[in-house]
């Protein structure tokens, strides 16, 4: 009877945000303007997802989430679950590559969110989705990178790539840091042997692991660390990357 309650809520909050997203889409034709409020609607939705979930998100450390001016937020990359934590606290525009707009069902949701992809494998492209990205947050919208490239299993922080970041350094918008920590599920402390219900990595499959997450999952507490922004002004992306992945990396607890 649970199942069938949460499923019936999750498909009418999906229906529902699938609609909003559309009509935005067709009624905007500035895409700037179209993904910023895109992400407005996401920050809504994904509240109610949280709380039907019974998802606690708690945010420590600086206030720069609060306020309105635009950043590049770059955060450690645990689960799929880590798109929801975080627009969850903020509306950000996310960034990802093309690879996640063909899987099937969630491509078509974040796509309906205005996620960007990127073709990482077309280098000729890049300098073109650079100037796109630099316009987007000189625009004033936030944005969101997973810099460590993929997910990882909990037992550390990767390299941060810094590719993206150049974007930030370009359209001289601050690099926000913010760690992203799994503390309990089910009541439980995080550890190695329940961590898989949440984390996913390596050659997991995303529709077995979101099923088990909907069947199995009664509560979950996260915390979201906030650090200080890094201005971009006199650096390069490379020591903003190291910079932000030592905060992080600093703050996080490994399980």
């Amino acid at each position: 009877m649970r199942l069938l309650y949460r499923g019936v809520c999750l498909l009418c909050i999906i229906m529902t945000f699938l609609i909003r997203s559309s009509i935005v889409r067709w009624r905007c034709k500035n895409e700037i303007s179209k993904n910023s409020a895109l992400a407005a609607i996401v920050h809504h939705y994904t509240k109610k997802i949280l709380k039907l979930f019974r998802v606690n998100v708690s945010v420590t450390g600086s206030s720069e989430l609060s306020n309105n001016a635009p950043c590049l937020i770059v955060s450690n990359h645990l689960s799929y679950l880590d798109v929801l934590m975080l627009t969850s606290v903020k509306p950000t525009i996310f960034l990802s590559h093309k690879g996640i707009e063909r899987e099937p069902v969630i491509g078509t949701i974040v796509s309906g969110g205005g996620t960007i992809f990127l073709d990482k494998s077309a280098k000729t492209k890049l300098s073109g989705e650079m100037r796109h990205l630099s316009d987007m947050l000189k625009d004033g919208n936030t944005m969101t990178i997973f810099p460590e490239g993929g997910t990882g299993d909990g037992e550390g922080v990767r390299t941060f790539h810094p590719a993206l970041i150049e974007a930030a350094v370009r359209a001289g918008t601050p690099v926000l840091p913010v760690c992203l920590q799994y503390s309990r599920i089910n009541g439980e402390s995080v550890t190695k042997e329940n961590k898989d219900l949440i984390f996913i990595y390596g050659d997991t499959p995303f529709l077995p692991h979101i099923w088990k997450i909907f069947k199995k999952l009664d509560n979950l507490d996260v915390t979201v660390k906030v650090f200080d922004k890094i201005p971009v002004y006199g650096a390069n992306r490379k020591a903003i990357a190291i910079q932000a992945r030592e905060k992080i990396a600093g703050e996080f607890i490994p399980v």
